[in-house]
């Protein structure tokens, strides 16, 4: 793996697009069920849980004061891509997310900002 700069890097969910200033995210996480008994020694045990949770994607975005309804509105996933980076090389990772969130932030004598956060549902691919 090598270094990559994240300029160039831009998402699309559900046909919408932003200027984007961040993104976090998605991570992946497993469960673990503990299955010690009356006879183990010395140190829990575990297995892994058989679903993943691709978490959530978290985006900082330039805002204009728009207000938005349509995708605080689907209560279903909708088609979320994100393309990392820019030139030949970069990836594009593609998904279905739910809109959890959305914060907009007005500071003085500055840029208006939002952060907009995504719940992932499935399993993201990459190409």
């Amino acid at each position: 793996m090598g270094f990559r700069n994240g300029t160039g890097s831009e998402f699309t969910f559900s046909g919408i697009t932003a200027e984007l200033l961040d993104i976090s995210g998605p991570g992946i996480e497993r469960g673990a069920i503990d299955v010690s008994h009356m006879t183990t020694v010395d140190a829990h045990v575990f297995i892994g849980k058989a679903l993943v949770d691709y978490g959530e994607v978290k985006l900082e975005l330039a805002f204009d004061g728009e207000l938005p309804t349509t995708p605080m509105s689907n209560t279903t996933a909708a088609s979320m891509a994100i393309k990392w980076g820019m030139g030949e090389s970069c990836k594009t990772w593609s998904f279905n997310a739910l809109m959890t969130k959305f914060e907009p932030k007005a500071p003085l004598e500055d840029k208006m900002t939002a952060s907009a956060t995504f719940k992932i549902s499935g399993k993201p691919g990459s190409s």
